[in-house]
């Protein structure tokens, strides 16, 4: 699976259907992978930023657990259902990601169930960091 091919098609179907409509690639990003809520378009893209890096952090096992930040995202729902703790908060580590209707094919179908397997974790975060920064 082409990792940056899914998000465009995603973002895009997304725009195309949702009566919401995120105004940027990191909106979406914090609305329908990471499941944030504010209203706030700003607040949503600061938050999101702050999941995406935590996210390849975790994933490329170069978290620093010892900030505020990261306990208060550790704890944010994606991360609580995606990452195992071990016997300490400050171990975290990614599962496989499972998401349920957040992503969307070429052809306009909406994917129901997508596993995204622990090895390749790290490769979905960068190519979404990359997807985040493009405007193609």
């Amino acid at each position: 699976m082409e990792f940056y091919a899914l998000f465009f098609n995603s973002y895009h179907y997304t725009i195309q259907y949702s009566e919401c409509s995120p105004s940027s690639r990191l909106e979406w990003i914090g609305e329908d992978v990471f499941g944030l809520t504010t209203y706030e378009s700003e607040h949503i893209i600061t938050l999101a930023s702050g999941c995406l890096d935590l996210a390849i952090q975790i994933a490329s096992k170069t978290h620093k657990a010892d900030c505020v930040q990261y306990y208060a995202t550790i704890n944010l729902p994606f991360f609580m259902n995606n990452t195992n703790w071990g016997a300490s908060i400050r171990s975290a580590w990614f599962e496989p990601l499972m998401f349920d209707n957040v992503f969307w094919t070429e052809d306009g179908d909406q994917i129901p169930k997508l596993k995204i397997p622990q090895d390749r974790v790290l490769e979905f975060f960068e190519s979404m960091l990359e997807f985040s920064k493009r405007s193609d």
